[in-house]
C-alpha cells in the first residue's frame, strides 16, 4: 500500500488487489488536505466513490485511526456486495425497473396507486437525480413540501394518510434498491430524517356500537321489497366481515346453501382510467369459505329467486350485456353469474355501496351527520369482528372469517376494546379473589 503525507499525519493513498486475491481495486484521494477524503473502488460492474469528512477536532493519530476505520468499512461493504454497481442510475430509471420486477406481483390497485404517487409529485422532484445521491435531507425536504401541498381534488391540504402513502411507497422503492445492490442505505429511514410524515392514527378501527347496530337492524326490517338486494348486502357484510371488494366479487357458484357457506374467490375493483376489473383477493389467506347462519341462507335464497325472475323477464340475450333501461351502455361487459346486479344482470359498481349505505344511515336509521361522517369502507367489517368477540368467539376463528393471515392482525387493527367486556373480565377475576 502506498502512503502519502499531509499536515495531520500519514494516510493510506491507494491499495491494489491482483486477480489472485480479488477483482477490486481500491483508492483514496485527498480532496481537502486533512479534512476531506474520497474513497474509490473499481470493479467489473463499474465504479463507486464515497466521500469521508474528518471531524474538526482531534490529534493526527486519532484522525488517522478514524480514516483507517472508515476506509476498512468501505472495503468491507464492497466485499459484501453492498456498494452499488452503477453510479449513473437515476431514481426514475430505478422506478421503472422497480415497477416491472417488484410491483408486478402486487394487485392492479396497488400498481395504479403507486403509479399515481410517482407521477403526481415524486417524478418531478426526484426522478432525474442519481439514485446513489439521494440523501435523507432530500427526502425531508420533499416531506416538508407535502405538508404545504393542496389536494387537486378537495382544494384542502393533503391528508395525513396521503402523506403516509408517499413515505410508504418511497421506503419500499428504496428498500428494494438495496436488495438489488443498487443502493447501500435507505434515505427514507426515519432515524435520519429531519421531517417525518404524520404519525398513523393509533385509535382502534371505527365500528358501530351496540345501539347503532340496533338502529341499523330495525331500519333494514322496515325496507320494502324493492330494497331486498341492499338489505342482503348489508346483513351479509355484518355476518361475514367481508371487504366490500370481496362482497361485490361474489358469484352464485360461490354460495353453497346445502353446507351453509360462501366462498371468497375474487374481488371487483374500480381502477381510475381503467374501469372495473376482476382481481384475486388481497392475500392468499383472503381466499376462504365463511360459514353462514340459517337466517342468512334463507335471505340469500329469497334474493336468488327474485333475481331469477328479473333474468326471466329480460331474457338471456340481454342479461349481463350492459343494457341500462333498454339501451346499451358504453362500459365494458364483465361476464359472470354475479350475485349483486341491476335488473339487467350487470354487476353493481364497486364504489356504489358506501354512499348508499351512508344515505341509508342518515335517512332511515336516524344517524346524525357526525355519526355518518365516521362511517367508512370497513365499518361493517370492523363491527362484525367486534360483535363476534363480544359473543365469545375465539380470535383464531374470527381471523379466519375475516381472511387474515395472522390472528395478531385481528387483535391489533380490527378488534377494539369494549368497556362492558373489560368490566365483566374484572368481575370474573374478582369472584376468584373475593369469593363474590
Amino acid at each position: 500500500m502506498e502512503e502519502m503525507s499531509n499536515k495531520r499525519g500519514r494516510i493510506p493513498y491507494i491499495e491494489k488487489r491482483g486477480p489472485e486475491t480479488g477483482k477490486f481495486q481500491y483508492g483514496m484521494e485527498e480532496v481537502k488536505p486533512g479534512h476531506s477524503y474520497r474513497f474509490h473502488v473499481w470493479g467489473d460492474d463499474g465504479k463507486e466513490r464515497r466521500t469521508w469528512k474528518a471531524p474538526d477536532k482531534g490529534t493526527p493519530r486519532q484522525l488517522q485511526k478514524l480514516l483507517d476505520d472508515a476506509f476498512d468499512k468501505f472495503k468491507a461493504e464492497v466485499s459484501l456486495g453492498e456498494v452499488v454497481d452503477n453510479s449513473k442510475l437515476t431514481v426514475g430509471q430505478w422506478y421503472e425497473e422497480f415497477m416491472r420486477t417488484y410491483v408486478e406481483n402486487k394487485s392492479a390497485k396497488t400498481y395504479h396507486e403507486w403509479e399515481k404517487l410517482w407521477q403526481g409529485r415524486i417524478e418531478s422532484r426526484l426522478g432525474k437525480m442519481a439514485l446513489i445521491k439521494v440523501r435523507p435531507d432530500h427526502i425531508s425536504k420533499f416531506y416538508g413540501e407535502l405538508k404545504k401541498e393542496v389536494s387537486e381534488h378537495t382544494g384542502k391540504p393533503l391528508s395525513a394518510s396521503t402523506q403516509r402513502k408517499y413515505h410508504a411507497f418511497l421506503h419500499v422503492m428504496f428498500r428494494e434498491a438495496i436488495r438489488a445492490k443498487k443502493l447501500v442505505r435507505n434515505p427514507c429511514d426515519p432515524a435520519h430524517l429531519t421531517v417525518l410524515p404524520p404519525p398513523p392514527d393509533k385509535t382502534k378501527a371505527r365500528k358501530m356500537d351496540e345501539g347503532q347496530v340496533e338502529k341499523v337492524l330495525a331500519a333494514l326490517n322496515e325496507l320494502d321489497g324493492e330494497n331486498l338486494t341492499f338489505k342482503v348486502m348489508v346483513l351479509l357484510c355484518l355476518e361475514t366481515g367481508m371487504r366490500t371488494g370481496e362482497l361485490h366479487g361474489l358469484q352464485w357458484e360461490d354460495y353453497n346453501p346445502a353446507e351453509g357457506t360462501i366462498e371468497v374467490r375474487r374481488t371487483l375493483q374500480y381502477l381510475e382510467k381503467k374501469g372495473v376489473a376482476v382481481r384475486a383477493p388481497k392475500t392468499e389467506g383472503s381466499e376462504r369459505a365463511v360459514g353462514l347462519s340459517d337466517g342468512m341462507v334463507s335471505l340469500l335464497n329469497q334474493w336468488k329467486a327474485e333475481q331469477a325472475q328479473w333474468r326471466e323477464a329480460v331474457g338471456d340475450e340481454i342479461w349481463n350485456t350492459n343494457y341500462k333501461s333498454g339501451r346499451k351502455a358504453n362500459t365494458r361487459i364483465i361476464p359472470g353469474n354475479w350475485m349483486w346486479t341491476d335488473a339487467y344482470g350487470n354487476p353493481y359498481y364497486p364504489g356504489s355501496f358506501l354512499p348508499r349505505f351512508k344515505g341509508f344511515l342518515e335517512h332511515h336509521a336516524g344517524f346524525s351527520a357526525e355519526e355518518v361522517k365516521r362511517i367508512h369502507i370497513h365499518t361493517l367489517r370492523h363491527t362484525s369482528a367486534s360483535m363476534l368477540l363480544a359473543e365469545g368467539v375465539d380470535i383464531v376463528t374470527i381471523s379466519e372469517r375475516l381472511g387474515h393471515s395472522q390472528a395478531s392482525t385481528t387483535l391489533n387493527i380490527y378488534v377494539s376494546g369494549d368497556k362492558k367486556r373489560n368490566k365483566a373480565a374484572g368481575a370474573k377475576l374478582g369472584g376468584k379473589l373475593f369469593g363474590d
